[in-house]
């Protein structure tokens, strides 16, 4: 069993985020460069990477959804391996319009910035996370 316990679900995941990839006219391996791209020719907007510091007990990412552009803040202290899947998860919230709450006193300003994995939608975005690292290429 999958740390999620049901491995018929983890494999739906996983081939639900390699549809999503494939989906944005991707090659079967890409740079994280040509995924960013994609998406924010997908969302018609830029998106920008910010490395900054998190707090330990998470989150350590977080999706922003502005007026005009998207933000995705990475916990700087990450390896650069876990900064690449923490940036692929906040992808995944972008591709599977994944709403998030409303930032106190910005309501134009919207976050995903969970801490844990007992929702779906952060199973679904961690498992897409994995895939978007498995498809890299240098």
């Amino acid at each position: 069993m999958s740390r999620y316990s049901d491995d018929a679900l983890v494999l739906t995941l996983v081939r639900e985020a390699g549809a999503v990839l494939d989906g944005l006219g991707l090659a079967g391996t890409f740079t994280l460069a040509e995924l960013h791209t994609g998406i924010e020719r997908r969302r018609g907007r830029p998106i920008e990477i910010r490395h900054h510091p998190m707090p330990p007990e998470g989150p350590h990412g977080l999706w922003v959804m502005g007026e005009t552009a998207d933000y995705v803040f990475v916990d700087e202290s990450a390896p650069p391996l876990r900064r690449t899947q923490i940036i692929g998860h906040e992808f995944g919230h972008m591709l599977f319009d994944d709403r998030g709450d409303p930032l106190p006193g910005e309501p134009a300003l919207h976050a995903c910035a969970r801490s844990g994995y007992d929702e779906m939608i952060e199973q679904r975005c961690e498992w897409f996370g994995t895939v978007v690292l498995q498809r890299l290429r240098d």
